[in-house]
């Protein structure tokens, strides 16, 4: 495999928007690429170990490898893991378009007649008030990008026709009282989707299913997962300029009474076209070999992506092996993955180990208070002190503005011959409601340096270099 740069140190005040296959995907937590490209630059060379137990979607792992490193990563999240896969192998750009198309053949037709009105025209979305629906939305013939009319006997009809339906092997819904999300343990799909909704969201599923090829396969599946918050009750109705748009499905399971019932095909349609077009900007990357944890030293450089915990990863490394652990682990209590990735894997059928995660969540029967958040993420980070060889470091994306959060990192500074370099401010690089409007959280990360010693001169003259740098955590919380 040939091997290429890392490129130049990013421009940290100002990273590029999320593009390609980066942004396929509406999985949350997401880092701007360049400044890690860059840290990996600085602080590693080819032939190395590139590590990260809280990997998320592992958008760096194939940088990492291509650059002639190797890329261990785990995640709990089996999406995650999922879409890490698919960055690394996103399947034969020709394939993939063979089988859209002929998924537009054969289940668009399907799908569109359930949306049939008695005047022929198929709905692009419904807007329903309660029990009651407000307005019809179809595509002109011509001009306007929409036209509306009101609702229709053959609606309510065609409606009625799918109401008790109920998708065939999905995994039920396995979530917890946590008001902060809108969640409980007695949700059901119904309670998310219209029956249409879910008949159609199964004819999608079944028939990519059917695609012989794994990595084309896992795409699709992808696909139709990031579409499917769209698809369902929790679109609401926003109302501005005197006009009526869909708004966003973002965190959380809510379902105002108000709220938009969207056309499957179209929502799955436009995740394709984004599929499409960051298959196009990644016309010159070819799959990065995958490989696991007991050869991942042997041979050219490769990537291993586990979906299990982090402490049960480290355990699996050697002692001494890693050069750079380079991770965004959880932020307290800003994003419960898990919880709000549910819908995902228990529609792909993805069984989920969701008493191990690392996090801080008021749903009852969790048991994931502050303190044993604390205790756990300062564990796993101790845990790569001892991973981490001498000369290697500890990297950590990290955004609190309680301070007691802050003490797993200073766990670190427990280890033997480990030491706090400093900290470097990192600005998001797209605008997010999952990012802005946690509680307790700071407006941007910061990437915080930990060193096994000794440590060289020249990496560290590097990172001092960074613009915004601090020499210590002390000053970094008083600033948070």
């Amino acid at each position: 495999m040939t091997q290429r740069p890392m490129g130049e140190t990013a421009d940290w005040g100002q990273p590029a928007r999320y593009a390609g296959l980066h942004g396929f995907h509406r999985y949350w937590g997401k880092k701007p690429l360049e400044p890690l490209r860059g840290l990996v630059a600085i602080l590693s060379q080819p032939g190395d170990v590139v590590a990260d137990p809280f990997m998320g979607t592992g958008a760096i792992a194939g940088d990492v490898v291509r650059s002639g490193r190797h890329f261990v990563g785990g995640d709990l999240n089996p999406l995650a893991v999922q879409l890490a896969r698919f960055q690394l192998d996103p399947g034969g750009k020709g394939h993939i378009h063979a089988a859209l198309a002929h998924l537009a053949r054969v289940t668009r037709p399907e799908i569109e007649r359930t949306y049939c009105g008695g005047d022929g025209r198929i709905a692009t979305h419904l807007l329903w008030n309660g029990p009651e629906i407000e307005a019809v939305w179809h595509r002109p013939a011509t001009g306007r990008r929409r036209a509306s009319r009101a609702a229709q006997a053959p609606d309510y009809a065609m409606t009625a026709r799918f109401a008790a339906y109920y998708p065939h092997g999905w995994r039920r819904l396995a979530l917890f009282d946590n008001g902060r999300i809108n969640a409980s343990a007695a949700l059901d799909w119904p309670d998310l989707f219209t029956g249409r909704a879910l008949h159609n969201i199964d004819l999608l599923l079944h028939a990519i299913r059917q695609v012989d090829d794994e990595a084309v396969r896992r795409a699709l599946e992808l696909t139709l997962s990031a579409g499917i918050g769209q698809m369902s009750r929790m679109v609401c109705a926003l109302k501005r300029d005197g006009r009526v748009d869909p708004g966003s499905w973002t965190m959380g399971y809510w379902r105002p009474a108000r709220h938009f019932e969207c056309n499957v095909w179209n929502g799955f349609a436009q995740r394709a076209g984004r599929l499409r077009r960051g298959l196009v900007a990644g016309d010159d990357v070819c799959p990065v070999p995958m490989t696991d944890l007991g050869h991942v030293m042997n041979g050219g450089p490769a990537a291993v992506l586990a979906c299990m915990d982090a402490g049960d990863l480290l355990a699996a490394l050697p002692a001494d092996g890693v050069q750079l652990f380079l991770t965004d682990p959880p932020h307290g209590d800003r994003v419960p993955y898990l919880e709000l990735s549910e819908m995902w894997n228990a529609m792909l059928g993805l069984d989920v180990a969701m008493a191990q995660e690392i996090v801080v969540s008021n749903a009852r029967g969790r048991d994931k208070n502050t303190a044993v958040y604390d205790r756990a993420l300062g564990a796993v980070l101790a845990g790569c002190a001892t991973r981490v060889r001498p000369g290697g470091f500890v990297v950590t994306v990290f955004n609190s503005a309680r301070r007691g959060d802050w003490s797993s990192l200073a766990a670190l500074d427990r280890q033997p011959d480990m030491t706090l370099l400093g900290a470097v401010p990192l600005a998001y690089s797209a605008g997010s409601l999952a990012q802005d409007m946690r509680r307790g959280a700071l407006r941007g990360d910061y990437v915080v340096v930990h060193a096994r010693m000794p440590v060289d001169a020249d990496r560290h003259a590097a990172l001092r270099a960074l613009p915004g740098w601090r020499s210590d955590l002390a000053q970094l919380q008083a600033a948070g």
